[in-house]
């Protein structure tokens, strides 16, 4: 990737306009719009993406304990996303970034990650996730359906991603997974950065 499609990459992440994407798809019903809505948040998507890549890089078949800690990362989160507040929101969100950039450092360095911090690190994530999935308009009647189809979405792209990256068995492509980690890494910090200084003001 040429340095410039990163940068607009990066820019993209941190344009004010994604606040927006804790608001629901019109149209696709609640479950659908709850499914896509881990891919409309910066900060979700980082950190899945790492999870993945590190556990893909290690082998899925090892990573069994912490594609199950990720399910059971979900459940715990939903407690906090139900009682939870905009503070508890916004912990969740810095936490993610910083979560992303350690497993993009991780992933970027191949460093070999035991079995309990894997579970550790899919754990976090996975509940940081939920626990930022509030979505704004959602009937109260719907808000189950919604947040099943977060769960649900949440689970699929960790799990396919990783296995993906499993089957990526050329050195070449390794290499790519390495530089990838390192994107998300840069990224994440650099949005990271971007949400304290703002807060500063």
């Amino acid at each position: 990737m040429r340095p410039w499609v990163f940068f607009v990459a990066v820019t993209a992440f941190a344009l004010p306009e994604l606040a927006q994407a804790h608001s629901p798809i019109p149209g696709i019903g609640f479950f659908y719009s709850g499914m896509l809505h881990p891919l409309r948040v910066a900060e979700q998507v980082l950190a899945m993406l790492a999870l993945a890549l590190l556990l893909g890089q290690g082998g899925m078949d090892r990573a069994l304990l912490a594609i199950v800690s990720f399910g059971i990362g979900l459940l715990v989160g939903l407690p906090i996303l139900t009682y939870g507040s905009e503070w508890t929101g916004s912990i969740a969100v810095n936490l993610l970034l910083i979560l992303a950039a350690a497993v993009g450092l991780c992933t970027a360095t191949a460093v070999r990650t035991t079995t309990l911090l894997q579970c550790l690190l899919a754990i976090l994530v996975a509940s940081c996730v939920v626990a930022d999935s509030v979505q704004e308009g959602i009937p109260a009647g719907k808000f189950a359906l919604a947040t099943f189809g977060v769960l649900c979405s949440s689970f699929l792209i960790v799990v396919d991603v990783g296995w993906l990256v499993d089957s990526l068995k050329a050195r070449w492509a390794q290499i790519g997974v390495r530089i990838v980690g390192s994107w998300i890494c840069a990224a994440s910090f650099m949005v990271l950065v971007l949400r304290v200084h703002a807060t500063q003001q």
